[in-house]
């Protein structure tokens, strides 16, 4: 039975290639090798006469997903829904605490109101959907607890990973990073992957950190770099590099460690698992689902722990026995059947009857109230520049008072 799908990614997925892109992009060919007729489009009113089913893959902005779903209910069309969905609230606990003192009442209320707008999107996108494919059972259970997504529409649709991770060349990376004996942490810099937490918990370590990845967030980065000054030992800012050299800055680690407050499946630490290499791995994913011993999971709050779990692994010996398992296990032509299987058993059923009506007024409601709130905070702004202003005028008078004074006093006295 030949099965033709649209698959609908992110809009940036294909120029940013997170996670979610290298996910698509590794299981569309064993898909299609099993008469699945994919085509891939990020048009949101793209017509779907020619396809049997649209696969929404990825909401991790659920505004942007949303226009797939009422495309595919205007043109009376299953929809399977790929949430990669963990919940979010470490990740918005740790934007806060990173501003600080610098919000205004007004835009903490902003982005409170956000995070209700974000909660209400992706319940439409869960409940909306005929069909989800979760990567793990502890995603589906997320997806079951905080949406009340139904159990029976949900079908597990594994990650996979490839044996070219197991084929690094230690001495081939020393041409990158003249490094031994390392820790290697592989992921974007920003706020979600975590790295600050990351440098600060390694501060006393003798043995440098490896950081490889782009910079999706230019200031924190910055932060990165300004903690790493204070390690005892070096560590190296590396950017993105070519599949075959995160294959050899496996080979060449010690440990490797991912400690994101928000992930779902990091695929590292699946390459990490396959290239033989110990790893420490957040609990906020749902990498207890695939990965065993020697794997030590740690809460991404806890930088002791962190700690603790480098040196527990520091002096394991490199083994490919879970690699093994996982390839035998995981692979993405396995995925593929699973998604495939989904598919099939989506045709069968009949259309999920959910009206999103009440959650899209409610959420409209919040953006209005988000408005008002931008109003608000852009007058305290103004208010605060005028108080500067003022304050600037108030201190250079003082500034310039003594040196009139010591002007008179000189002359007073001849000097």
């Amino acid at each position: 039975m030949s099965l033709r799908v649209l698959i609908q990614p992110r809009p940036i997925a294909p120029t940013q290639q997170g996670g979610d892109w290298l996910h698509l992009q590794a299981v569309l060919e064993p898909l299609r090798a099993l008469g699945v007729h994919a085509e891939i489009s990020t048009d949101p009113r793209a017509s779907l006469a020619a396809f049997d089913l649209c696969m929404m893959w990825s909401a991790v902005e659920p505004e942007l997903a949303l226009p797939y779903l009422f495309n595919a209910w205007r043109q009376n069309t299953r929809v399977a829904f790929m949430p990669i969905y963990w919940s979010p609230q470490r990740m918005w606990n740790a934007d806060a605490a990173l501003r600080g003192m610098d919000a205004t009442d007004a835009m903490r209320e902003f982005e409170r109101l956000q995070r209700e707008i974000y909660t209400l999107r992706e319940e439409v996108l869960v409940c909306g959907a005929d069909l989800l494919t979760p990567n793990s059972d502890s995603e589906g259970e997320r997806l079951h607890q905080d949406f009340g997504a139904s159990r029976e529409r949900m079908r597990v649709c594994h990650y996979g990973t490839t044996a070219a991770f197991a084929q690094g060349n230690a001495a081939r990376f020393r041409q990158v990073v003249d490094a031994e004996n390392f820790v290697l942490c592989v992921a974007q810099i920003g706020p979600r992957k975590n790295q600050l937490t990351l440098i600060r918990a390694l501060r006393d370590f003798p043995h440098p950190l490896v950081l490889m990845g782009d910079v999706e967030n230019e200031p924190y980065a910055q932060m990165c770099r300004a903690a790493a000054a204070q390690n005892r030992a070096r560590v190296y800012f590396v950017p993105r590099q070519s599949q075959s050299i995160v294959a050899d800055a496996y080979a060449a680690a010690r440990v490797h460690i991912i400690v994101s407050l928000h992930e779902i499946g990091p695929l590292v630490a699946l390459e990490a698992a396959v290239a033989g290499v110990p790893q420490v791995v957040t609990t906020e994913c749902s990498m207890q689902n695939y990965l065993g011993a020697p794997t030590i999971f740690v809460d991404p709050d806890d930088p002791d722990a962190m700690l603790r779990g480098v040196q527990a692994l520091w002096n394991v010996p490199r083994t490919h026995a879970l690699g093994q398992e996982l390839l035998q296990t995981w692979t993405w032509t396995r995925a593929a059947q699973e998604l495939r299987e989904s598919f099939e058993w989506l045709l069968s059923q009949p259309r999920t009857a959910y009206d999103a009506f009440p959650n899209l007024l409610r959420a409209d409601e919040l953006l209005q109230q988000q408005i008002e709130l931008l109003w608000r905070a852009l007058g305290e702004q103004s208010a605060n520049a005028r108080h500067v202003e003022q304050w600037a005028h108030e201190l250079n008078a003082q500034l310039r008072a003594p040196r009139s004074l010591g002007a008179r006093v000189k002359a007073l006295v001849g000097k």
